[in-house]
């Protein structure tokens, strides 16, 4: 909820995509920059599509190879379980079960999570064995 940790991302604060939390609200987004109140957000990432929402709801039906990605239990996660792409960057703020504070940088076909230092924890590269 501090818009300052935020903006100590540099670069990436500007190419942030956020969903709404169980706990964010309407005041939250009056001190913030950027859109933090949808719901869910779609990608289309040509054979597949990527979901993303907070996760504490029900996941949406999504087709093997789709990858969802969520935030809810604060621990990063790169998982496929029954053919979908579990995904979950963790938490800078308030990490659970001893992990990391860190976010995940996605491009093109490469999710790379890192902790709040910029030091790479995790990548994970789609389409290679």
């Amino acid at each position: 909820r501090d818009p300052e940790m935020s903006r100590g991302l540099g670069d990436v604060y500007k190419r942030q995509v956020c969903v709404q939390g169980n706990c964010d609200c309407e005041v939250d987004q009056m001190v913030l920059d950027l859109p933090i109140l949808n719901a869910a957000m779609l990608f289309d990432c040509g054979n597949h599509i990527l979901y993303a929402c907070h996760g504490h709801k029900v996941m949406p039906k999504l087709q093997k190879g789709d990858i969802y990605l969520q935030g809810h239990t604060h621990v990063p996660q790169a998982e496929w379980i029954d053919g979908i792409l579990h995904l979950n960057p963790g938490s800078i703020a308030l990490p659970k079960e001893n992990s990391w504070h860190g976010y995940m940088l996605w491009e093109k076909e490469c999710f790379v999570w890192k902790d709040f230092e910029g030091n790479i924890k995790e990548t994970l590269q789609l389409g290679v064995d």
